[in-house]
């Protein structure tokens, strides 16, 4: 079958898991750990975290991209699942080796439990098993969070648009990510019974009130599909709408700033060929290629590693000890690359 592979989206996905990596390594997340401080490149560390945005917008437009591919809804799933499975395993191996045996500080709140290899096995969030199990569980690693929201939107996107088609798919995100937004404190505020003002809940485990990130970039993808600048726009809208409404106790107006600059860097990149030319760069398109392996180990054996490296060598340039943790982490060989959302068909 033919591939098809949009190569400027690859160099995205280099962007971000480069922004991710800087948030992680170099941001103030994990100073508990490791002693270096963001230096000269604090704006990418601080806001480092805005690379899982990027992320979202690119699965929103791939799994689009896919899904017109596939004529069953069991196909899509199929294909998805062998996606994303066999480098979770892998990851999971290797991480819960790690925890249980490191004698590093841990870039996780897993104790090496056996049950927490579950959540990252079954892409379902701890807090699921925990309501009904009443048993603690926790994700292996912190950034696996991700994978929950992301296979949510795989599930919910691919029902909808098999039984009613792209525009009510769409439509439906927007409508699930806006009743997690403002439902919860709707429901707050009334006097209906416990379980019925808690019913909410497993929405905003998933963080469904990201959803309009996928959306998004769904909408981008059919309009360079359709060459429509009125789809584009509409896109772009629902990018903004995004990059303002998004939820956080801590979001102050820079970051909701620096969130409209990956919509237009995203919605940028649909247009303008000089900066398709830049993310195809080999450089970013590597990055791309190994964004989703690397994603999954990077921070509790990474950041782990990083922090036991930062006191053997206090000295040294906290860029050069990155690389040369990371070195370790970059995976050689080519079946390791298959991603949650690699632009090509399956």
């Amino acid at each position: 079958m033919q591939r098809h592979r949009v190569d400027f989206l690859d160099g995205l996905r280099g962007l971000s898991i480069t922004l991710v990596i800087f948030f992680h390594y170099l941001g103030p997340v994990h100073q508990d750990i490791h002693p270096y401080s963001a230096g000269y490149i604090d704006p990418l560390a601080h806001w480092g975290w805005s690379g899982v945005e990027m992320f979202f917008l690119i699965s929103g437009f791939v799994i689009f991209m896919t899904i017109e591919r596939c004529n069953r809804l069991p196909t899509f799933i199929l294909k998805r699942w062998i996606r994303l499975f066999p480098g979770m395993l892998i990851a999971t191996v290797l991480s819960f080796a790690f925890v249980s045996l490191s004698f590093m500080p841990l870039a996780t709140n897993s104790t090496g439990n056996i049950l927490d290899i579950i959540p990252g096995l079954t892409f379902v969030s701890p807090s699921f098993y925990h309501a009904i199990f009443k048993i603690k569980f926790e994700s292996l690693d912190p950034v696996f969070w991700t994978l929950y929201t992301e296979v949510a939107f795989y599930l919910l996107f691919s029902v909808m648009y098999f039984a009613a088609g792209w525009r009510v798919a769409i439509a439906g995100l927007l409508a699930i990510a806006i009743i997690t937004l403002v439902g919860p404190s709707l429901l707050a505020s009334t006097h209906l019974p416990k379980v019925l003002v808690r019913s909410l809940e497993p929405l905003q485990w998933l963080r469904m009130d990201l959803l309009g990130w996928f959306a998004s970039g769904a909408l981008f993808f059919k309009a360079r599909q359709m060459r429509s600048n009125g789809l584009f726009f509409v896109a772009l809208l629902v990018g903004i709408g995004s990059a303002l409404l998004q939820s956080g106790s801590s979001l102050a107006w820079q970051d909701h700033a620096v969130l409209l600059i990956i919509v237009a860097l995203f919605a940028g990149a649909q247009k303008s060929i000089e900066l398709q030319r830049l993310f195809a760069a080999p450089p970013m398109k590597f990055m791309g290629y190994i964004s989703y392996p690397l994603y999954l180990i990077h921070n509790t054996i990474g950041n782990s590693t990083l922090g036991w490296a930062g006191r053997a060598f206090p000295n040294a340039e906290p860029i050069f000890v990155i690389s040369v943790v990371m070195r370790p982490l970059l995976p050689r060989h080519t079946s390791l690359r298959a991603g949650s959302n690699q632009p090509q068909s399956d």
